[in-house]
């Protein structure tokens, strides 16, 4: 999934933002887009435990279907954007329904 970020000072990390990640912000420069989490990891600390760390973005998540060929090589078959707070489960079925059937004549 490819991230694209939002038109807006809430992805800017030096800009003072007040409520920057409140999911239920509309921003001004881009009402579509949604608060998702870039990436997200599990930090071991001395005593076992463990602390998550999560990246968090405005904008929307572009998934591809593609296939590489022979004779052309990589080749995009489909592309489908949500708004960021889409999981990625969520891109399957719009790019498969758009893939070509090549069995079908």
């Amino acid at each position: 999934m490819k991230h694209i970020y939002a038109w807006g000072k809430e992805n800017n990390p030096r800009a003072s933002v007040k409520e920057r990640y409140d999911k239920t912000k509309v921003l001004a420069g881009d009402p579509d887009c949604k608060l998702g989490v870039k990436r997200s990891t599990n930090r071991e600390q001395p005593d076992g435990s463990t602390k998550e760390k999560k990246e968090m973005l405005w904008g929307y998540g572009s998934g591809v279907a593609a296939a590489t060929t022979p004779d052309y090589g990589d080749v995009v078959l489909a592309e489908h954007t949500l708004p960021f707070d889409e999981g990625d489960v969520r891109y399957f079925q719009p790019l498969y329904q758009h893939i070509p059937n090549p069995y079908h004549c």
